[in-house]
């Protein structure tokens, strides 16, 4: 990309979620935050599950990197079977979180917003 001469001095703030790169792998992300001189960077759940988290962790503490957010999966609301692996999944990225910062956004779940049963639900932020 550039060399160290020309690199522009970036606001240690500044993050790129791996949502950006989502076809990418974990390595390639985080080859390119290097070369790009990221030090803060969003994170995707599902690139975590693939890669490791505690392997993850361990090489974005060692690159010198925080993380600004971890985008999580959301939960089906409407299946109630799936959401112990669920729940699991997103303690998981709460692990991350509480080890490198940085918040974990889990968007409220798939189904119906509208209907019979939304009261049982906990989904109740939208108006009947």
């Amino acid at each position: 990309m550039t060399d160290q001469a020309t690199r522009v001095s970036l606001h240690p703030r500044l993050s790129l979620s791996a949502i950006a790169t989502m076809r990418w792998s974990f390595e390639q992300d985080v080859a390119f935050w290097r070369e790009a001189g990221l030090r803060c960077v969003g994170l995707f759940a599902g690139k975590l599950e693939a890669f490791g988290h505690d392997r993850a962790v361990e090489i974005l503490r060692g690159e010198g990197m925080t993380c600004s957010s971890i985008v999580a999966a959301p939960f089906s609301l409407f299946e109630p079977s799936r959401w112990a692996d669920e729940r699991a999944r997103l303690n998981r990225a709460i692990d991350v979180a509480a080890a490198l910062g940085g918040a974990v956004y889990g968007p409220p779940g798939k189904g119906p917003t509208s209907g019979p049963g939304l009261e049982r639900s906990g989904f109740t932020c939208f108006p009947t």
